[in-house]
């Protein structure tokens, strides 16, 4: 959009001789006023440039959101597996403790020495989910009467149950506590394939082995269950099978009802994920039906895996819940695309305003043309006003941009009365906490767009005057070391931390000198994965060129190259907007500035190994008049 100036009055002035020239100049000009009165293709292109932006940052957002919902889940599933088969071990090392105890024993345990030891591990208490514990004998068919008289001294009414036609015998001769499992006393283990099977397995391989899914006898809700077995060996452990089928005398085991093992190891109150378990094809245990608590017939992730449990191939479904849905939701990705279309909306109200400006010009323009007409004393007392109206129209855009602070300053002390009215509500138990994250995130945003509208004034005041009117720029002799230890101590870097070499005094504008220095020591700072460690140096050369070269130097994280000239473009962050605070324009500011005045500026980075940002500055400026 052109101005009229008062050099524009001036020719007007000289011309007014030769009005058909005037005419036609006078008509050009109106023209360009005409077509800055209008919205433009570019104006069309910034608002949509910021509109994808937004969108942008929104999908990205919400990538974000979902990543972290997803690794909650696997955090969560991986979680659930890990109790479990912590529960399965912590019930193994029960077992083997009683094996230990029996060895010890000499081989041989009584009704009454088990009673009292079985009493003494308190089941109940220290082993949630197991349903008892007992023995099983090893029986020879020739060695059955005599195992029989045996028990019967202590419980005149045992024997074995149900009756099989195999050469050999495994009857169960404790199960404590009795009254849970006295249905299995005296039960044969050679009469079904599922525990008959487990058994053997345990004694030719001497390890820890469970069943395949069964029903116990003392279930009465004939639900899945499972048994547990640790073998016992005459004189102790043995290497081949061959010496373990010799010498197996007894098997400690442990009987599971599943739905108690799993209320036992995973309180369902106490995570946010649904689970099945199948063993092979068999269902144990399943929480994916309507008509369970919590159950999401649409779970946002899933997960399957299958793992060796003692010898049986158990494998897990794991689905995301209502709870989990509702405690990681997130609104910030919503936030950011109201935020966005928020400040869409801005800037077309800015350029609305831009282009009504210069329709009034237009106007103004017009109604001066006609006054022309009469005397050059009265052009050239117009001139005066138009003169200050083409000048009010140049900071135009600089002053709509600060009114634009006034309601986000309303917002930010709204969103802080809001917190301040609500503190008791927050401290109560049943208070939603949401709306004090949500009421926290509103005012991080107003103070996000306030930066942001700052930048944007910064960056676009560079070599401008910023509004203020035309005037001096002070130069004045500079030491840049005193320079830098004050920006330093601002910063709150500790003198040691700081290394100088061959910092000169410059003679130069000291506003912008500074502006940039601390925005590169800030950034170095701001940007460092270890405070305690950070150090920074600062050095001079001269390019005999008429400009000084600095080099400003950190031992941070450094930047790939891949993005070493991506952080000099406006509103460019390589960290998270939630992670380090900033508008990300400071770089750019630094860049427009150096350049401003003729200078370079690099980035030598590698990752790892620190940062390094070169720059050239005029060795000497002069008062001169800002434009």
């Amino acid at each position: 959009m052109r101005i009229l100036s008062s050099l524009d009055i001036l020719f007007i002035i000289d011309t007014l001789s030769a009005m058909t020239e005037l005419s036609k100049t006078a008509n050009n000009d109106r023209q360009i006023l005409v077509d800055g009165g209008k919205l433009h293709w570019f104006h069309w292109g910034v608002i949509s440039l910021s509109l994808v932006l937004t969108l942008t940052a929104w999908y990205f957002t919400k990538k974000q959101v979902e990543e972290k919902r997803k690794i909650q889940f696997e955090n969560s599933a991986n979680q659930v597996i890990e109790l479990v088969q912590e529960r399965m071990e912590l019930y193994e090392n029960a077992l083997w403790s009683c094996v230990s105890t029996i060895h010890a024993n000499g081989g041989n345990i009584s009704y009454k020495e088990w009673d009292t030891y079985a009493e003494s591990l308190d089941i109940d208490v220290k082993y949630p989910g197991i349903n008892g514990i007992g023995i099983i004998e090893n029986i020879a068919p020739e060695d059955m009467d005599a195992y029989l008289a045996k028990q019967r001294k202590t419980r005149p009414n045992f024997k074995l149950h149900p009756t099989h036609d195999k050469n050999e015998h495994w009857p169960i001769s404790y199960s404590e506590p009795v009254e849970k499992n006295a249905k299995a006393i005296g039960l044969d283990m050679a009469f079904e394939e599922n525990r008959h099977s487990a058994l053997l397995k345990a004694r030719n391989t001497g390890l820890a082995q469970i069943t395949g899914p069964i029903v116990l006898v003392q279930d009465t809700g004939k639900t899945p269950g499972f048994l547990f077995y640790t073998p016992h060996f005459k004189g102790g452990p043995k290497k081949t099978q061959a010496e373990r089928e010799e010498s197996i005398t007894i098997l400690v085991y442990a009987p599971f009802i599943m739905h108690k093992l799993m209320k036992g190891a995973l309180e369902k109150e106490r995570r946010s994920v649904g689970i099945s378990i199948k063993d092979g094809s068999d269902v144990l245990y399943d929480e994916h039906m309507n008509s369970v608590a919590d159950f999401s017939p649409d779970p946002l992730f899933t997960k399957e895996i299958t793992i060796n449990m003692y010898g049986r191939p158990w494998t897990f479904d794991i689905r995301s819940t209502v709870s989990f849905h509702k405690s990681t939701s997130n609104s910030q990705p919503v936030l950011i695309l109201i935020g966005g279309i928020f400040i869409d909306s801005l800037l077309l109200f800015v350029f609305v305003m831009l282009t009504r400006s210069n329709q009034q010009a237009i106007k103004y323009g017009d109604n001066l043309t006609d006054e022309l007409k009469d005397t050059n004393e009265q052009l050239l007392k117009k001139s005066t006003d138009l003169e200050d109206q083409n000048f009010q129209l140049e900071n135009f855009a600089y002053i709509t941009s600060h009114d634009l602070k006034t309601p986000l300053r309303g917002i930010s002390h709204l969103q802080g009365y809001l917190v301040e009215d609500l503190e008791g509500y927050f401290n109560q138990e049943d208070a939603n906490m949401d709306v004090k994250s949500n009421l926290e995130l509103m005012g991080k945003q107003a103070t996000r767009m306030d930066d942001l509208i700052n930048g944007i004034l910064e960056f676009s005041g560079i070599g401008k005057g910023k509004g203020k009117g035309k005037g001096k720029v002070e130069i004045n002799d500079i030491e840049i070391e005193e320079l830098v230890k004050q920006i330093a101590s601002d910063l709150e870097i500790n003198k040691h931390q700081l290394s100088f070499e061959n910092l000169p005094v410059i003679r130069t504008n000291v506003i912008q000198i500074e502006q940039v220095m601390t925005n590169l020591i800030s950034n170095a700072k701001k940007y460092h994965n270890n405070k305690d460690g950070f150090e920074l140096s600062i050095s001079c050369s001269d390019t005999n060129k008429g400009f000084y070269e600095f080099c400003v130097k950190d031992n941070g994280p450094g930047i790939e190259t891949k993005y070493q000239q991506k952080i000099f473009e406006p509103f460019q962050k390589l960290e998270s907007k939630d992670e380090i605070e900033g508008t990300g324009i400071g770089l750019s500011i630094v860049k427009k500035t150096i350049e401003s005045l003729n200078g370079k500026i690099t980035v030598e980075s590698e990752l790892g190994k620190g940062t390094s940002f070169i720059f050239t500055w005029p060795k000497t400026m002069e008062n001169e008049e800002s434009t």
